[in-house]
């Protein structure tokens, strides 16, 4: 699930190369997930935070992701504040 948002991430800023807040904001929230996925701190709702916070500023595409996360996690997580060293 996680690699298939990463991909799905890049995508969407190869897509979005023409608006570059759309860029930004994608990057910025996915670029913690490989160190966060692979530590002993991973816990979901750190990546529910963290699309939280893409929906706030990109709502369309925080949205898409929001819908995916429920999808696969449904709402059984909630976001909390995420370790300081992923």
């Amino acid at each position: 699930m996680l690699g298939a948002m990463t991909m799905d991430a890049f995508l969407c800023i190869q897509n979005c190369c023409d608006d570059s807040e759309a860029v930004f904001a994608v990057a910025d929230a996915f670029h913690n997930l490989p160190a966060i996925s692979f530590s002993s701190h991973f816990r979901w709702s750190y990546v529910l935070m963290m699309l939280e916070n893409l929906e706030q500023v990109q709502p369309t595409i925080g949205g898409h992701y929001l819908a995916e996360f429920d999808k696969v996690i449904g709402s059984c997580s909630t976001s909390q504040k995420a370790p300081s060293h992923p």
